[in-house]
C-alpha cells in the first residue's frame, strides 16, 4: 500500500486513462444524441478534442503554473467552460443527448467520480496536491461516486418507486451533485495562490497548472456538471411530459 502512495507515475497514469474514458463516453453519448446528424456528432467530439489538446500542450509549456497575473491564467479554462455550461441549462442542442441517452447512463457515469478521488487522496500523499482537496479535507464528492450506482440499482433497475417519487430522488441527489461539487471548485480556487486566496495550504493548490491535472479544471470536472444538467433536463422533461 506504500509503494501505491509513492509511485508518481500512478496518479498522472489514472488521471490520464480517467480523462479518455470520459471523452469516449462523452463521444458515444454524441453519436447516440445525434444518430440523424452524424456530421454534426463528429463536429463536437473534434472540438472537444481540440480543446482537450489545446489545455494540455498549454499545461506542458507552463502556460497555466504562473499564477500571480491578472486575470489569472485559469481564466482562459474557467471562463469558457462557465458560458458553455450556462448555455446547456437552456439550449435545444444538447435536447436530443438528454432524450436519446438512458437516465441510467447519466446518473451511472458519476462513478467516476470514485476514480477521482483516489487520485486526489494518492496525490495528497505524494504531497502534490493539498490534503484539502481530498476526504481528509473539504471534499465530499466521494459520496456522489459512491451513491451514483445506488440510485440507478433501486429507481430503476429495483423499480421500487413510483415514477414521480422517482423523479424527485433523482432530482434531489442531481442538485445535492452540483453542490458538493461546487464546494470542491470553489475551496480549490481559493486555495490557489492568486490575487483571489485566502485559504493557505501546504503544498500549495497548484498542481493544477501542471499536465495532465490542467484537464481537471478544464474538462473532468465540466464533464461532472454537464451530465448533471443532462440528468436534471431529462427529469424535467419526463415530468412535463407526464402533466
Amino acid at each position: 500500500m506504500n509503494d501505491l502512495f509513492t509511485t508518481p507515475l500512478l496518479p498522472s497514469l489514472l488521471f490520464i486513462g480517467l480523462t479518455i474514458f470520459l471523452f469516449s463516453f462523452i463521444s458515444f453519448c454524441l453519436k447516440i444524441g445525434f444518430r440523424a446528424q452524424p456530421k454534426l456528432a463528429l463536429l463536437l467530439k473534434t472540438e472537444l478534442l481540440i480543446w482537450i489538446t489545446t489545455i494540455g500542450a498549454l499545461s506542458i509549456f507552463g502556460f497555466f503554473n504562473k499564477f500571480d497575473t491578472v486575470p489569472p491564467r485559469f481564466f482562459f479554462i474557467l471562463a469558457p467552460v462557465i458560458l458553455l455550461l450556462l448555455f446547456t441549462t437552456k439550449s435545444k442542442t444538447v435536447r436530443p443527448i438528454f432524450l436519446s441517452v438512458p437516465q441510467t447512463w447519466l446518473i451511472g457515469i458519476q462513478s467516476f467520480r470514485i476514480v477521482m478521488e483516489l487520485i486526489l487522496f494518492i496525490l495528497a500523499k505524494q504531497h502534490v496536491a493539498p490534503e484539502l482537496m481530498t476526504w481528509d479535507g473539504r471534499n465530499f464528492d466521494i459520496i456522489i461516486g459512491l451513491t451514483a450506482p445506488l440510485i440507478v440499482y433501486s429507481c430503476f433497475t429495483l423499480n421500487i418507486f413510483k415514477p414521480s417519487i422517482r423523479n424527485e430522488i433523482v432530482l434531489i441527489w442531481n442538485f445535492l451533485g452540483i453542490a458538493l461539487l461546487g464546494n470542491v471548485v470553489v475551496n480549490g480556487f481559493l486555495a490557489t495562490p492568486t490575487i483571489f486566496q485566502t485559504i493557505q495550504t501546504v503544498p500549495e493548490n497548484t498542481f493544477i497548472g501542471s499536465f495532465p491535472y490542467s484537464w481537471l479544471p478544464g474538462f473532468v470536472v465540466p464533464t461532472a456538471l454537464f451530465f448533471h444538467i443532462m440528468s436534471i433536463r431529462k427529469c424535467l422533461t419526463d415530468q412535463s411530459t407526464k402533466n
